[in-house]
């Protein structure tokens, strides 16, 4: 029976909107016949959907290739939002500090799981290349020369489409925070080098012949004054890394770029849109260098007085 479906499925192109339409219906149904706010049509619809494809066995990809034409769909629904919005512009106006607030901080914690992986990987290869660690310092030298003189575009490309060539299978989400992260991780490893190689090497012999061992010199004192050091070079790597998010609309993730094209395309408003989008990432990244600016003079100042 299920094979039957299948196959009856697979001769349909339109069957993935049909199920989504037919779920969200059912959804909206209930919704309305209960009148509880937590029986919510997007909801169900995802309920339903999710129930179907499990008890007939169908692959999720199947069903989000056939449903793909619903996804054109979504863009202008969200900019039919804009109507309501407007029509409470004061009520916006009232609002607008806490609402940058949550859009900053969603836009944050949505790149931290990326910039995190840069860090970390910086950190690590920024040691092992410092310390000269056997075989691993060679691997590490390998992976900073291949993802600094690649284009992050290329490196999407080959995680999004060659991965699932070999069974690897991401989503456009976690391809775009990977590559991100992978991309940050080679940047920000000469950053941390050149911070550590910044370091006196007589403050290290000073702290052995104090008695610490090499983990205690390398966290009290070679970290702290590396980081120091480093933080230009990083901040500017972080503002880069976030003007970088600009390609990720070649995989499907609806950034920034992805929506101007959207709406040059339906509307015909080449430069207004343009204009928009240079106004929105002044928007997102002037916050950044003015804060790290400050950051930095206060570095300045801990560490020299003026």
């Amino acid at each position: 029976m299920t094979q039957l479906l299948n196959d009856f499925l697979s001769g349909s192109a339109a069957w993935g909107v049909l199920l989504t339409l037919a779920a969200f219906a059912l959804g909206t149904l209930i919704n309305k016949v209960t009148g509880k706010a937590i029986f919510n049509p997007l909801l169900l619809g995802s309920i339903f959907v999710i129930i179907f494809l499990s008890v007939c066995s169908i692959p999720y990809a199947d069903y989000k290739a056939s449903a793909a034409p619903v996804n054109y769909l979504l863009l202008p629904a969200t900019v039919a939002l804009a109507i309501p919005l407007y029509e409470k512009i004061d009520l916006l106006k009232e609002n607008a500090a806490a609402i940058i607030a949550g859009i900053s901080v969603g836009t944050l914690v949505s790149l931290g799981s990326a910039l995190a992986l840069a860090l970390a990987l910086g950190v690590a290869c920024a040691v092992a290349v410092h310390w000269k660690i056997p075989v691993l310092r060679q691997i590490v030298g390998g992976y900073i020369e291949l993802f600094r003189n690649t284009p992050l575009l290329v490196q999407l490309f080959f995680l999004y489409f060659a991965l699932p060539k070999i069974g690897v299978r991401i989503s456009a989400e976690t391809c775009g925070k990977l590559g991100l992260g992978l991309l940050g991780g080679a940047y920000m490893a000469e950053t941390f080098r050149s911070g550590l190689e910044n370091i006196p090497i007589i403050q290290t012999e000073s702290a052995q012949s104090l008695g610490l061992r090499p983990a205690q010199v390398f966290g009290y004192i070679i970290l702290p004054q590396a980081v120091t050091s480093s933080v230009p070079g990083l901040l500017a790597n972080l503002i880069f890394l976030l003007k970088e998010t600009s390609v990720f609309s070649t995989i499907s993730l609806m950034d920034l770029m992805f929506t101007a094209k959207d709406l040059i395309g339906m509307y015909a408003k080449t430069i207004e849109c343009l204009t928009l989008l240079v106004a929105f990432y002044l928007i997102m990244l002037l916050p950044v260098s003015i804060l790290g600016s400050w950051l930095e003079r206060r570095l300045r100042y801990a560490e020299f007085g003026n």
